[in-house]
């Protein structure tokens, strides 16, 4: 597939297609050393992009990043990128697509054409090999791929409401001044702490107001005192 750029969130969704394509999810998966994928790959230590961290968690796979400088092994990988930038650049040599889902839908025949093209030295084509040996060995994939969410590093203000997107959504008020993860879908807002651990859950809010969006567990015990003294009316007291 083409994307427009190689940043994190087309580097993610990349590698969505990429599971999808061949129909289920290997033990590990091994991409290249870049930023999109890593934070820091040294021999001792492995810091994976919390968006990278989610989907190794969601696919059940595990992550290990090729390493720097010098990785061993390569080659096979170049070599088949040598062979698809040759045989696919050829055939779209020259022509002009108004959009990204018009390439992407004329690289999908063309792939598909390659990979069942008979090899000229042996019986049998890639298709048949993947078929036979990999895809046996591939666990299946989720009932639904990965959502693509927008993540946000935020700082806990004194009033323990991060904002996105013009809204403010609560955190438990004990993570004051502590760093967290906000991460947004068209649906909902997960936050999470420094260790890509869940803090808590919303609903994406769109309506101008109200603009703070409060779970009353969150509060600390004097803002709860006001906030139910403020929920209360006349037939509040009625006995």
């Amino acid at each position: 597939m083409a994307f427009p750029n190689e940043q994190t969130p087309n580097f993610l969704q990349g590698t969505i297609e990429a599971l999808n394509f061949y129909g289920g999810v290997p033990k590990i998966l091994k991409p290249d050393n870049t930023k999109a994928a890593s934070i820091k790959n040294t021999k001792d230590v492995l810091v994976l992009n919390k968006v990278y961290e989610d989907l190794q968690d969601y696919y059940n796979t595990v992550i290990v990043p090729a390493p720097p400088l010098k990785p061993r092994a390569k080659s096979t990988v170049e070599n088949n990128v040598k062979w698809i930038e040759t045989h696919l650049l050829e055939k779209l040599k020259g022509r002009r697509f108004s959009s990204f889902s018009e390439l992407n839908a004329e690289i999908s025949i063309i792939i598909d054409e390659l990979n069942n093209r008979e090899f000229s030295k042996e019986k049998g084509n890639r298709k048949e090999l993947f078929d036979k040996y990999d895809k046996p060995a591939l666990k299946p994939l989720p009932h639904e791929s990965l959502k693509s969410y927008t993540y946000v590093i935020k700082t806990v203000p004194n009033n323990y409401h991060v904002e996105y997107d013009n809204h403010y959504y609560s955190v438990p008020h004990t993570y004051y001044k502590q760093e967290v993860t906000l991460k947004a879908s068209y649906f909902d807002i997960i936050i999470c702490d420094s260790m890509n651990h869940l803090i808590c859950t919303h609903k994406r809010a769109y309506k101008p107001f109200p603009k703070y969006i409060t779970k009353e567990e969150h509060m600390p015990e004097s803002h709860r005192y006001y906030y139910l003294e403020n929920k209360m009316n006349a037939e509040s007291y009625k006995s």
